[in-house]
């Protein structure tokens, strides 16, 4: 039987590889989007009490949910910058809507390129599981994939050195999250060991190093997230 499709939320992947956005930063960015679109797009403002957003998002602070909604000010994707979260009323952020392009008017050719993943990697269960660092890996691998191939030749090829390039994480954050998405069996890794390319003039052998495969297993979102409901 043919799951029913899943409300997809979209990012563009300048911002899922931009090393400003921290993944705190990146998730509510995500949650963003999908309340804009859960609210018939009709309005940029967004409001929401900022106590349920931090529940949701597994925000442990007000400091840290301050500093994330400033980031994506700062970054242009919002247009409300706080310097005190509210009280007894709900916090208001006005969204950057260029993604909608009903209302920016452009064409498809005029879009960025979009990385689309479904809506309950955001739900709090998933977020306690894998991590909002785990979500942005997901996304990043995921935006280097091209899902119209084979599933054999559906993976990304990256290395630590690019990942932490484009993302901002160190090798040690990268290498603990893939672990924790790997045994969660959100992800499948092909690993590459050094194969001999040939030798050189003083008959000394060189190799070639090949970056690991990441596939990502999209149906196992949806039975983790079962899982811990």
């Amino acid at each position: 039987m043919t799951k029913k499709k899943m409300f997809q939320i979209q990012i563009a992947d300048k911002i899922i590889r931009s090393p400003q956005i921290d993944c705190v930063t990146f998730v509510l960015y995500a949650k963003l989007i999908q309340l804009y679109h859960l609210r018939g797009s009709q309005s940029d403002t967004i409001e929401i009490d900022h106590a349920a957003l931090k529940y949701f998002l597994n925000i442990k602070s007000n400091q840290k949910l301050k500093t994330a909604i400033n980031t994506l000010y700062d970054a242009k994707l919002i247009r409300t910058k706080i310097d005190i979260l509210p009280k007894n009323q709900p916090l208001q952020i006005e969204i950057n809507s260029f993604f909608d392009l009903r209302k920016t008017g452009k064409t498809k050719e005029d879009r960025f390129t979009y990385t689309q993943m479904p809506y309950i990697l955001l739900e709090r269960s998933m977020i306690e599981k894998i991590g909002h660092t785990g979500i942005r890996l997901l996304y990043y691998f995921e935006s280097y994939i091209n899902r119209t191939k084979p599933y054999h030749h559906q993976f990304c090829f990256t290395s630590l050195r690019l990942i932490h390039k484009e993302i901002g994480l160190s090798e040690n954050t990268i290498l603990k999250y893939i672990d924790i998405l790997k045994k969660s069996k959100l992800i499948t890794i092909k690993k590459h060991k050094l194969e001999l390319a040939g030798y050189d003039e003083l008959d000394k052998a060189y190799f070639t190093k090949y970056n690991n495969h990441y596939y990502v297993e999209l149906e196992n979102i949806h039975t983790l997230y079962e899982k811990l409901k």
